[in-house]
């Protein structure tokens, strides 16, 4: 996470500089936090858990067929699939991006316990009625040469080999 717009464009200037996408392939989708969730009650990172990464397209045209009633016992059964899950990040990008209105990480006791979630998910047919994307992962190890984990930040990044000693990787995205 980025304190500021600011940081946030520094950060993408310092990889325009390096060419960073020359040597990597990636995108970003940029957010605020969501104002349905307290940050105090986000989740720390831990590792050993599972990390399912999600964007959220939005509702599909089944979705505003639906009742109120049927709208607030369809969210009420998706939070029950997520009964296992820990909320680590949760933001709005609806202002950045016409795709995706949102985006968020859950963190996961084990697999098990993501398998339940989407299970769940199949069973109230949530695929008809939301638009998203997921990805699970893992932390990566501090240990693995060429990666850097910065907790407090969320940023998972990796360096090609003849950059590691060019640019420390927290010049990246600190403000002034």
């Amino acid at each position: 996470m980025f304190p500021d717009f600011d940081s946030w464009r520094k950060f993408a200037a310092a990889r325009e500089e390096m060419e960073w996408y020359t040597y990597s392939r990636g995108w970003s989708v940029l957010g605020t936090w969501h104002p349905a969730m307290d940050p105090a009650q986000a989740a720390m990172p831990q590792p050993g858990k599972i990390y399912q990464a999600f964007l959220y397209g939005g509702e599909t045209e089944a979705y505003h067929q639906l009742t109120q009633a049927e709208k607030d016992a369809l969210w009420a059964k998706e939070a029950e699939t997520r009964r296992d899950a820990q909320v680590v990040l949760l933001a709005d990008s609806y202002w950045s991006s016409e795709e995706w209105q949102g985006f968020g990480v859950m963190m996961f006791p084990d697999i098990e316990g993501v398998q339940r979630h989407f299970a769940g998910l199949q069973q109230i047919g949530w695929p008809r009625y939301v638009r998203g994307k997921t990805l699970l992962g893992a932390l990566l190890s501090p240990d693995i040469e060429g990666f850097q984990y910065h907790a407090a930040e969320l940023q998972m990044i990796g360096r090609p080999r003849w950059m590691r000693d060019q640019m420390p990787i927290s010049t990246l995205w600190e403000p002034d």
